[in-house]
């Protein structure tokens, strides 16, 4: 399966999850390290675009991530229709946090597909960095995330 990841240029090589593990996410609390993608390319970019602009995206070094994910037998799948009705907003993050902490500490699969706040009709997919699946992730491409101009005009 191959996912997608947008990050700064320094960070392209990184699949730690150290970021996530310092800061928390929707899906993680802090402390503990979780690696976000995204299903598509362009899911990525809505994703980061959360919590930064296309000016920054345009003044910054970004890298588009293409990662192999291999198959595995088990996987953690989450649907919006087993969340609550506003899930999405951040001061709902302890459902989804309490969710993705239990999946990290089991360790029970490698990948946990779970819908995007902003389209849940498309999926990001986590990946829990201290899984022993994670020997097998390879960064397949790596390219300059470029802006186009027409995004950028106020």
């Amino acid at each position: 399966m191959i996912c997608w990841r947008i990050c700064k240029s320094k960070y392209a090589e990184d699949l730690s999850g150290t970021g996530a593990g310092i800061l928390g996410g929707r899906w993680n609390s802090p402390g503990l390290k979780v690696l976000y993608t995204s299903s598509t390319a362009s899911l990525a970019l809505l994703e980061i675009l959360t919590w930064t602009s296309f000016q920054k995206l345009a003044r910054n070094k970004f890298k588009i991530l293409e990662i192999d994910i291999p198959a595995l037998e088990e996987e953690q799948q989450i649907t919006s229709t087993g969340l609550s009705a506003n899930w999405q907003l951040p001061q709902n993050y302890a459902e989804t946090r309490s969710l993705g902490d239990r999946w990290i500490k089991e360790a029970s699969s490698f990948t946990m597909t779970v819908p995007s706040a902003i389209l849940p009709m498309v999926n990001n997919i986590i990946l829990n960095p201290t899984h022993p699946g994670m020997t097998a992730v390879k960064i397949t491409n790596v390219f300059d995330l470029a802006i186009d101009a027409r995004l950028l005009d106020e």
